[in-house]
């Protein structure tokens, strides 16, 4: 897997995010598919950061060092690149979305340490927020 996240923003589009022409219900907009996602365990979900690097060389260490053991654990790069805000602000100007297997695969990842070791290279390198949110069922691998 090769991941460039600066020099060449990519377009992409979260693979079967669009819920089927779902209609929003009611006056707060959400569908009855987003109400019902929560986090499993044993469920596929998207790790979703934004980001603000501050140290390009170490961050591009940290990309070199991480990617692999991404990969090996099955996640893949959905998503990467300028995000246009559409409201509110953002401090941040990368996103980057990967889709898990599940939601206990990404944790023993990210408890591992192999990750411990490779995260002391991202630390002072980039300023970021992560969140994990599931996927929804036509989003699974």
């Amino acid at each position: 897997m090769n991941i460039t996240l600066r020099r060449s923003p990519i377009a992409a589009v979260l693979a079967g995010l669009a819920m089927g022409g779902a209609q929003a219900a009611g006056p707060d907009h959400r569908t009855a598919a987003s109400e019902n996602a929560v986090l499993s365990d044993d469920a596929p979900v998207y790790f979703v950061i934004h980001q603000h690097v501050t140290d390009e060389k170490r961050f591009d260490a940290y990309v070199a060092a991480v990617t692999p053991l991404i990969a090996k654990r099955g996640a893949t790069l959905v998503a990467a690149g300028t995000p246009e805000t559409i409201e509110g602000d953002s401090r941040f100007e990368r996103t980057v979305i990967f889709l898990w297997p599940s939601a206990k695969v990404f944790r023993a990842f990210w408890a591992s340490p192999d990750y411990a070791e490779v995260h002391k290279l991202r630390t002072g390198a980039a300023e970021w927020n992560a969140e994990l949110v599931p996927a929804l069922p036509a989003a699974a691998p």
